[in-house]
């Protein structure tokens, strides 16, 4: 078993519900910053665009299994649970409230992505996730693309701070019954860039969409936490 990449959405009821919860994650993740070394990437992040102020996400990323239920079980992570369960009602949009997608991150998952040694210390960059869904079987023809699209930015991209390749076969908390297929595999693909006009104008690549069933992106900004430990970094 790899490394756990959590990507979470979370859709609130208003404004002050997710100040509220960003106050108390960026909180959780200084602590994890000094007493969670098993704990490689907490990032909490809100849509670049200004009009969308209920919706958050969560970009977090343990070592195994062992490392997050440990953080599960601190303090910090205990309270905030209280808080949203003494809430009913208040905290989470009735629909849609919070979407979770687990990947279990392997070495070969690894290698494809890069990491500038600037990353760590960037001021303010630009976030950007996409969710892509293939075709069943598909996938496994557009990872050679995918490869070529990391190597392009590894040697030619120096505003592509941070870019990695995810694919998955699963959805957290979502468990497949006995004789249940598969319609349909994901990939994730999460990018940091010194700007927006950088990711739409210069790392802009020709993607694969042989086979592929549908797209979702989002375009971030960091609010707290880290996307990447300091020592982890320089790799590209």
């Amino acid at each position: 078993m790899g490394q756990h990449l959590l990507i979470t959405k979370y859709l609130m009821v208003d404004t002050p519900a997710r100040d509220k919860l960003l106050d108390i994650m960026i909180n959780i993740s200084k602590s994890v910053a000094v007493n969670e070394p098993d704990v490689l990437r907490y990032a909490l992040l809100v849509p670049s665009d200004d009009d969308d102020r209920r919706t958050m996400y969560s970009i977090e990323e343990y070592t195994d299994d062992p490392a997050f239920q440990a953080h599960l079980a601190t303090s910090g992570v205990k309270d905030m649970f209280a808080w949203v369960g003494s809430s009913p009602g208040q905290v989470f949009a009735p629909v849609g409230g919070v979407t979770c997608d687990r990947l279990d991150v392997t070495a070969d998952v690894l290698a494809l992505g890069l990491v500038r040694p600037s990353f760590p210390g960037y001021p303010d960059p630009c976030i950007v996730v996409e969710k892509v869904e293939y075709e069943n079987g598909k996938i496994k023809d557009t990872l050679r693309d995918w490869r070529v699209a990391v190597e392009a930015a590894r040697g030619k991209e120096d505003g592509t701070l941070m870019f990695g390749v995810y694919p998955y076969h699963h959805d957290a908390f979502k468990e497949k019954g006995e004789g249940d297929t598969v319609s349909s595999e994901k990939l994730f693909v999460v990018g940091a860039y010194e700007s927006e006009e950088h990711w739409r104008e210069v790392h802009g690549r020709e993607e694969s969409v042989e086979g592929r069933a549908g797209l979702e992106r989002v375009v971030l900004k960091m609010k707290g936490g880290f996307l990447l430990r300091s020592d982890d970094a320089g790799s590209g």
